[in-house]
C-alpha cells in the first residue's frame, strides 16, 4: 500500500486527477456514480449531519458563507464546502470558518489512495469526498455546500439537503450547460429534491419560469425571495453595508452586512430567508443570529476575494469577478462608493473559455489605466489577447507574462491618491493574496 508521508506528497498525488481548473471541460465526467462508490466506501459520512445546498451562476459562495456565518453564530458546529480554493486545498472544507488542517489531508489521501485508484474520480469528485468524511469527521451538525457547476451531475448533488437555493442564473459555462438560459436554469434546478423546499432570486423571467417548471415537476415547494423581501434606507461604504431589511417573518432595522455590493444585498436576503425557514430544524436560528452572521460573515466563514480592500497608498480592491454578470455587478457597487480623488487603474487577467470581450466592454468604461496579465494556467487567455481588446477602447494597456510583473508595473504607475482593482479570475486573486497574505 503506497503511504502519503508529507502534505505536499499528497498535494502532486491529486494533482494528477483529471482537473476542471486545469484542463476546463475535459476533466468532466458526468454522473453521480463516482462520488456515490466514494461515499459508499466510506460509509456515507454524508449522513451524519444536515446539510443546505447552494447553487447558481454568481453569488453562491457569498451566500453560502453569509448562511455558514449566521449557523455559526446561533452556536452549530459547521463545515462550509466551496470551490474553487483561492490559496490552499483546505478551504474547500472550512469546520467553524478554518481550513481542514495539512496533517489530516495528508492522512485523508494516505488511507484513501487504493479507494481513488479503483473509483478513478476527477479532482473535484474526490474533494467532495474528503470535505464531507471531513466534516463528519470534525462533528458538524450542518454543513453549508457550494454546488460546483451546473447542479444535476454535480458531485455535491449526491446529498439530501434540507434546503436547496440557486442564487441566480446567468450565462457562464454555456458552452457545458446551455446552450440557452433555460438549459443552464434546467441544469441549476436538478439540486431541487422532492418533499424539501428551494429559495431562487433568478431574476431572468427565462430561467425564473424553467425553474418554477423544474420545481413542480420534481415537488419541490420554490419561493421566490425577491418576491418575499424588501430592502430600505441602504448605506454602504468600504467597509461593508446598513440596510432594513423586511422579511415575511420580521424587520431588520440597521442590519449590518460585512460585505459590499448591491449585489451582496440579494446574496443576504437568500441567507436570510434560509435561516428563516429553517428554523424549525434549527431552533437557535433567531433574530441575534442573523445580524451577527452578517456582520460578522467574513472572520466567522474565512471568505476572501469579495471587493476585500488591502490597505496601501494606495489602496488595492480584490474582487474574484470572472464573468460579465459579476464584472457588472462588482461596477455597479464601485460607482456607488465615495469616488476616488485620482486614477482607477485595472490589473486584469482572465480564462480563455470566459466571455472576456464583454468583460472588456464593461471594464473599459470604468478604468483609466489597464494592466493585463498572464496566470497560472494553462486555460489563461494570453495577455496579448487583452492587451488589443482594451486597446480597442483607447486605453492606455501594459502586457505583462506574470502576475508579479504586472503588479509590479502597475504599482509605478500609481500614485497614492489613486484606486487599484483587481478581478478577472480567481487565480489573479489568489496570486495577490499569496503577495500581501
Amino acid at each position: 500500500m503506497t503511504r502519503i508521508r508529507s502534505y505536499e506528497e499528497a498535494l502532486g498525488y491529486l494533482e494528477r486527477l483529471p482537473a476542471f481548473h486545469q484542463q476546463g471541460s475535459g476533466a468532466l465526467k458526468p454522473g453521480l456514480e463516482r462520488i456515490a462508490a466514494l461515499l459508499d466506501a466510506l460509509g456515507h459520512p454524508e449522513r451524519l449531519y444536515r446539510s443546505v445546498h447552494i447553487g447558481g451562476t454568481n453569488g453562491k459562495g457569498s451566500t453560502s458563507a453569509m448562511l455558514a456565518a449566521i449557523f455559526q453564530a446561533a452556536g452549530y458546529r459547521v463545515g462550509l464546502h466551496t470551490s474553487p480554493h483561492l490559496l490552499e486545498i483546505g478551504e474547500r472544507m472550512r469546520v467553524q470558518g478554518k481550513a481542514a488542517p495539512h496533517a489530516w489531508i495528508r492522512d485523508f489521501v494516505s488511507r484513501t489512495i487504493s479507494l481513488l485508484e479503483q473509483v478513478q474520480p476527477s479532482y473535484f469528485e474526490y474533494t467532495v469526498a474528503m470535505s464531507l468524511a471531513y466534516f463528519a469527521e470534525a462533528g458538524v451538525e450542518v454543513a453549508v455546500v457550494e454546488v460546483g457547476l451546473g447542479g444535476r451531475w454535480d458531485a455535491t448533488n449526491i446529498l439530501e439537503p434540507e434546503l436547496s437555493i440557486v442564487t441566480n442564473v446567468g450565462t457562464d459555462h454555456a458552452d457545458i450547460l446551455g446552450p440557452t438560459v433555460a438549459d443552464i436554469a434546467r441544469e441549476k434546478a436538478g439540486i431541487f429534491k422532492s418533499g424539501r423546499s428551494a429559495l431562487t432570486a433568478a431574476r431572468d423571467p427565462i430561467a425564473r419560469a424553467v425553474l418554477q417548471e423544474e420545481a413542480r415537476r420534481r415537488g419541490c415547494a420554490l419561493e421566490y425571495v425577491p418576491d418575499q423581501v424588501r430592502w430600505e434606507e441602504v448605506q454602504l461604504d468600504w467597509t461593508g453595508m446598513q440596510a432594513d431589511l423586511y422579511t415575511p417573518q420580521r424587520a431588520y432595522r440597521k442590519l449590518h452586512l460585512g460585505l459590499v455590493g448591491w449585489h451582496q444585498l440579494e446574496n443576504a436576503a437568500l441567507a436570510v430567508r434560509a435561516a428563516e425557514r429553517l428554523g424549525a430544524c434549527f431552533p437557535r436560528l433567531d433574530e441575534a443570529a442573523i445580524r451577527a452572521g452578517l456582520a460578522q460573515v467574513r472572520t466567522l466563514s474565512g471568505l476572501r476575494g469579495r471587493l476585500e480592500v488591502i490597505p496601501g497608498s494606495p489602496p488595492m480592491v480584490l474582487d474574484v469577478a470572472h464573468n460579465p454578470e459579476g464584472v457588472e455587478a462588482l461596477l455597479h457597487t464601485l460607482r456607488s462608493l465615495p469616488p476616488v480623488p485620482g486614477k482607477r487603474l485595472l490589473l486584469f487577467g482572465v480564462l480563455a473559455d470566459k466571455a472576456y470581450e464583454a468583460m472588456v466592454a464593461a471594464l473599459a468604461s470604468w478604468a483609466d489605466v489597464v494592466v493585463v496579465t498572464g496566470l497560472p494556467t494553462p486555460r489563461a487567455l494570453p495577455p496579448h489577447r487583452l492587451q488589443e481588446a482594451f486597446s480597442a477602447f483607447g486605453l492606455p494597456v501594459a502586457a505583462c507574462a506574470s502576475v508579479k510583473e504586472a503588479l509590479r508595473v502597475m504599482r509605478s504607475q500609481a500614485d497614492p491618491e489613486d484606486l487599484l482593482l483587481v478581478c478577472g479570475s480567481t487565480y489573479l486573486v489568489a496570486e495577490l493574496l499569496r503577495t500581501f497574505g
